[in-house]
């Protein structure tokens, strides 16, 4: 059957180059039609029903391109189906001609049928561009998710960094610095407060770092240690102030150390001057005996700070030539950050109290701390005083005080005058009560200085009395005869 000539422009019928059917046609606006008339060839393969094969491209624009070649497969597969033959005789004659091309026929139709299925395919992909996936788009949605991920991840490592840069840029603030120093302040540890001053504190010989820090806790009490800039403030050479309550306590300046860097190339700063405001207000004075040796906090006094010696003493006025009293020599030490501690060591090298004068501001050594017969002494002062209060009363004889002093006392010659005798009313007689020594010194062992207090009592009648507190010091003097009376000292 011959076919039409393809070139004519009007003609509505198309003829595909499968000769497995001819003479049909087609709509081309509304694709194959139902009723088209179909003309198959004898010999040749044709569809069931003598019906082309349809699809619906509707219906597989939701369908992908495996699932569309598995419907096309379904209905290309063709059952084979055994024409009669007019009589058995033909019939094995034409079979024994067909069994050789069968099977080239077989190839051939199977290799048309993979044609017709690109063919469709390629039809159905140009109908359908946008259930296409190219490759090119493949590769595109792929590096665009890698991509992404790629992004989510360098942004996770950009997020730490930026948190660990900033965290070490924080740490290496030079306030860190000084809150380091105001809270060891806070925390009571002047150890470390002394190891951070470059301007240490000038200390004498009997003072070690322990009593400056003392001295820094005393000072700074229990105020609450901070800091604040020094205006004009320099970020480059940061200073500040320490206070407390108020006060300026010490300076604080910082450097960026050149040898040393934090983390990303971060500053280390170090305290290059840090001076606490100090001054040393104690000092102290020591008047001791020559022959006495002197130390201060555990340290011996050197004749450096001694200050004058040969000083004598004001008792050596009252004996006169009658004793010879030891002279005292006197030390000076300034510049000290605590009240010192003072040892006094005497001749025979036992250790001495010391106590401080509050009126004269002056630290004082007894002259001696041992006299053997001291009880004696004070007993002999003891009666002295109460003769004496009892002859300025009138209640004993004009010379019952001639055996208490030297023969040469001036006291005892102005006694005898009558010089001390003094005039009180009339009274029947005088008792001494309450007799005690409140000071004894020893000059030496053979020079005493007692003070004694008494009361006497005067009755002037059987009901009225009246009382007298006496008290009166005596310096005495060891002789042949026992104890004597230099004078006495109101």
């Amino acid at each position: 059957m011959a076919k039409k000539d393809l070139s004519t422009k009007n003609d509505k019928t198309i003829y595909p180059e499968d000769k497995d059917w001819v003479n049909y046609t087609t709509n081309l606006n509304d694709g194959w039609a139902d009723d088209v008339p179909l003309m198959y060839d004898e010999d040749k393969w044709s569809p069931d029903n003598k019906e082309l094969t349809v699809v619906d491209l509707d219906d597989t624009r939701n369908m992908s391109l495996l699932d569309i070649d598995r419907a096309i497969s379904n209905k290309d597969t063709p059952e084979k189906k055994v024409k009669k033959s007019d009589s058995p005789a033909s019939s094995k004659t034409k079979s024994k001609d067909k069994s050789s091309s069968k099977k080239r026929e077989d190839d051939a139709e199977a290799l048309s049928r993979e044609e017709r299925r690109k063919e469709r395919r390629k039809a159905y992909i140009e109908a359908n561009p946008s259930k296409q996936v190219k490759p090119f788009r493949l590769f595109i949605i792929v590096w665009a998710g890698l991509l992404l991920i790629t992004m989510a991840i360098l942004l996770g490592f950009f997020l730490d960094y930026l948190s660990d840069y900033q965290s070490v840029y924080e740490d290496t603030r030079p306030y860190h610095t000084m809150c380091s120093i105001t809270q060891a302040f806070n925390n009571d540890d002047y150890d470390l407060i002394y190891n951070y001053i470059t301007a240490k504190p000038e200390l004498t010989e009997f003072e070690t770092k322990d009593n400056i820090e003392n001295y820094m806790r005393t000072v700074v009490a229990d105020a609450d240690v901070c800091y604040e800039e020094i205006q004009p403030f320099n970020e480059e050479f940061p200073r500040y102030y320490i206070s407390g309550n108020g006060y300026i306590l010490g300076q604080v300046e910082l450097r960026k150390d050149p040898n040393k860097f934090a983390k990303y190339k971060f500053p280390v700063w170090y305290v290059s001057n840090f001076e606490f405001y100090t001054e040393a207000q104690h000092s102290a004075i020591i008047e001791v005996p020559d022959n006495y040796s002197v130390s201060i906090n555990g340290v011996a006094l050197s004749d450096e700070y001694v200050t004058k010696k040969n000083i004598p003493l004001e008792a050596q006025d009252y004996y006169k030539d009658y004793a010879t009293l030891p002279t005292m020599k006197r030390f000076k030490v300034e510049n000290l950050y605590e009240r010192p501690e003072i040892t006094a060591y005497d001749s025979q090298g036992s250790e001495v109290e010391v106590t401080f004068n509050e009126s004269t501001g002056v630290y004082e050594a007894p002259l001696c701390t041992y006299l053997e017969d001291a009880d004696d002494a004070k007993e002999f002062a003891i009666k002295l005083i109460s003769d004496y209060t009892n002859y300025i009363s009138g209640d004993v004889s004009d010379n019952a005080l001639d055996n208490y002093f030297i023969p040469e006392s001036d006291m005892l010659y102005l006694i005898n005058s009558g010089t001390y005798r003094r005039f009180f009313n009339s009274h029947s007689k005088a008792e001494i009560n309450n007799e005690k020594v409140t000071d004894f010194v020893v000059y030496n062992k053979d020079a005493v200085f007692v003070r004694v207090y008494l009361e006497q009592t005067l009755y002037f009648t059987a009901s009225e009395t009246g009382v007298n507190e006496v008290d009166l010091g005596v310096y005495l003097i060891r002789t042949d005869k026992g104890w004597k009376a230099c004078t006495i000292q109101y």
